[in-house]
């Protein structure tokens, strides 16, 4: 009799966990891998999606992608920071889930997404949880020591004889406090003091553009090429001229 009510007891619980008094469901660091559509609030580990920041720093013509570093292991996400929460593996292939959600203090009054049937909070209960490895008041706080660094595809719009282009750089993630540009790992920091995101990268319209500057490169560079024959003849011509006047 004890064993089946430890039983119901226990299926007591996880419905609890798992539901709020909207009979929405509630997830939170906790349980969130139990989540069918987890996927939409983790950043899952995939191996072929992980390098080391050296490797990530020689990635070129790359765009709308991000990288976020733990002891210099680095996973691939996009750069929005959609989800919440990270799977980053350590140097033995250990995979662990973090809280990506980080706030530059812990006065913050969000501590969850709103609920849309399900309810997803990011509140922490311990340093281990936080990929920055810092819990402050539940909510995870950025932290100088930690040995985390965030990645961005810097953007180069295409030119005259020059293509679309971008580079990775390493810095400071979003909302992270700054001086200066070269801080982030957008190289973008407002005169809040605060890293913005890297939103830049082609555009649908810069097929078109491609085109024209292509266009326009091709007649510029077939206009030096003329330039350059026309200047040819005439030199070759007036050395005509001049040979014809010696020997006369």
């Amino acid at each position: 009799m004890f064993k089946y009510t430890f039983y119901i007891i226990f299926f007591l619980i996880k419905i609890v966990s798992t539901s709020d008094l909207n009979n929405n469901k509630f997830y939170s660091y906790e349980n969130i891998t139990n989540y069918e559509k987890k996927e939409n609030y983790i950043y899952i580990y995939d191996n072929s999606k992980v390098h080391s920041k050296d490797d990530v720093l020689t990635f070129h013509d790359e765009f709308y992608i991000s990288y976020y570093c733990k002891n210099d292991i680095c996973v691939e996400i996009d750069n929005e920071y959609f989800n919440p929460f990270i799977e980053i593996p350590d140097k033995s292939g250990n995979v662990s889930l973090y809280i990506m959600k980080t706030f530059i203090n812990h006065n913050s009054e969000i501590d969850s997404i709103p609920c849309n049937e399900v309810c997803v909070s990011y509140k922490c209960t311990n340093d281990s949880q936080c990929l920055y490895d810092k819990c402050v008041n539940n909510l995870c706080v950025f932290n100088e020591n930690a040995s985390v660094i965030h990645c961005d595809d810097i953007y180069t719009k295409p030119g005259i004889f020059k293509k679309r282009s971008s580079y990775m750089y390493c810095g400071k993630a979003y909302n992270d406090k700054c001086t200066n540009d070269n801080e982030c790992s957008s190289k973008v920091c407002n005169k809040d003091g605060f890293c913005l995101k890297q939103t830049k990268g082609p555009s649908d319209s810069e097929g078109t553009a491609n085109i024209v500057i292509i266009y326009y490169d091709t007649l510029i560079f077939l206009f030096f090429l003329f330039l350059l024959l026309f200047i040819c003849c005439l030199c070759f011509c007036c050395n005509d001229n001049n040979d014809k006047k010696d020997t006369l």
